[in-house]
């Protein structure tokens, strides 16, 4: 069968089109991870629009003295920890999730390590790790 040379050259544009917008995506998350090498929180929107970066978060939640670690994936078994025994990239998350109840933050430790925080009813939840082998349990 014959091959059309308009539909052929409509591929070969989207094709072109798919590698530009690949290496663009890579770029970004190559930044963002750069950024997130910084001490300090790193805001972006979910449109990965940098808000801000290396800086601590100071949401007014005036309550906030302790977060539940969350020993399973349902967090139905928890152990309070006080949030002064963490540092400036975890506290920031802590209160912008004490705040902002729909939002979540990942916690990227200098070791590689990832954590969730996620405010659910009056408490900050704490999700030590953010890894196959903990959600398998």
């Amino acid at each position: 069968m014959p091959i059309d040379p308009e539909k052929y050259q409509q591929i070969s544009i989207l094709e072109s089109a798919k590698i530009d917008n690949d290496e663009a995506l890579k770029d970004a998350v190559r930044f963002i991870a750069s950024l997130s090498a910084v001490d300090g929180a790193l805001v972006i929107t979910d449109r990965f629009r940098v808000l801000g970066f290396g800086a601590e978060v100071i949401a007014q939640s005036p309550t906030l003295r302790d977060v539940q670690i969350a020993m399973n994936p349902e967090a139905t078994t928890k152990q309070p920890v006080s949030i002064e025994t963490y540092g400036t990239r975890h506290r920031s998350a802590f209160r912008f999730c004490s705040t902002y109840e729909d939002g979540i933050a990942f916690i990227v430790s200098s070791d590689g390590g990832v954590k969730a925080t996620k405010r659910i009813g009056s408490e900050v939840l704490l999700w030590p790790e953010v890894q196959p082998s903990f959600w398998d349990a």
